[in-house]
């Protein structure tokens, strides 16, 4: 989507480059919210649980990995939140710090990220965790419930 906002058209007689501009963030609240709903199923819950099983299992080598996915994809999650896009993949990180709406646990995991500091696999786990309630925490207050109660069947 970021290629139809940072376009300098060089023919564009109908404007349609410029009705463009707009379409990425035209998404109505309940629309995103549905979407962070089904990414936060998809991509932190797994993770989260792939964090856990590894440390679980002794495989203290993943927490790193996790830890720079979990960071990732609630970068996303703020980006939607906020209804903004990233600049550039190298600027998530920064611009996602300066959003109004992250949850906590959020700066500190990134600065393990920027910082490629994982050599103590207990304090990563436990940052790791600390994003996990800030999330949850987070999507109570934006009212987004992702737990399911039921199954689906």
């Amino acid at each position: 989507m970021r290629s139809f906002i940072h376009i300098l058209p060089l023919y564009d007689p109908e404007h349609i480059f410029e009705e463009l501009q707009v379409l990425p963030l035209a998404f109505t609240s309940e629309e995103i919210k549905s979407v962070m709903r089904e990414f936060m199923i998809w991509e932190p819950y797994e993770t989260m649980g792939k964090i856990r099983n590894a440390r679980a299992n002794g495989n203290v080598d993943y927490l790193s990995v996790g830890a720079r996915d979990l960071s990732w994809q609630t970068a996303k999650l703020i980006g939607l939140a906020n209804k903004k896009y990233f600049s550039t993949r190298a600027k998530t990180y920064s611009e996602s710090l300066h959003m109004a709406l992250q949850p906590e646990g959020y700066k500190e995991m990134v600065m393990y990220v920027i910082n490629g500091n994982f050599s103590d696999k207990e304090r990563v786990y436990l940052c790791c965790e600390n994003l996990w309630l800030g999330l949850n925490k987070w999507f109570e207050e934006l009212g987004i419930n992702y737990k399911s109660e039921s199954l689906p069947f």
